[in-house]
């Protein structure tokens, strides 16, 4: 599977519109993370960090300051996973996933590009 690459969505928010999230997995295992509200240009967060695999190779947790969070990886996906590790349920389970961008790794990695991920690819939205 081709993991490494940009991988982009709108998570749910319980009291906003959603969280715009961006990350670019690397192959030496570091990562990169952009989020922001929806409603809030100018609050825009980075984050980088290395990731674990787990022993069977499909979840991986980005490692940071602030905390972890866990991923399951599928073909051009990131699923985001609850604090236990479990896929999330319900109506909602759709809006956490993350989709492979691969115009857009290509783009910022050609131009060296690791900052405002977000309002790159703003007018990639529905």
């Amino acid at each position: 599977m081709d993991w490494a690459g940009t991988y982009e969505g709108v998570l749910p928010c319980a009291d906003c519109t959603g969280i715009k999230t961006t990350i670019v997995l690397n192959n030496d295992n570091t990562y990169f993370k952009t989020s922001g509200y929806l409603d809030e240009e100018e609050n825009v967060f980075d984050e980088k960090g290395t990731f674990e695999w787990n022993n069977t190779g499909s979840v991986i947790t980005l490692i940071h300051d602030s905390g972890s969070h866990q991923y399951q990886v599928g073909e051009n996906k990131l699923i985001l996973l609850d604090i236990n590790g479990n896929k999330i349920a319900g109506d909602l389970a759709e809006n956490y996933i993350l989709r492979k961008n691969k115009e857009l790794h290509t783009f910022l990695y050609k131009f060296g590009i690791k900052r405002n991920l977000l309002l790159l690819t703003s007018s990639n939205r529905n």
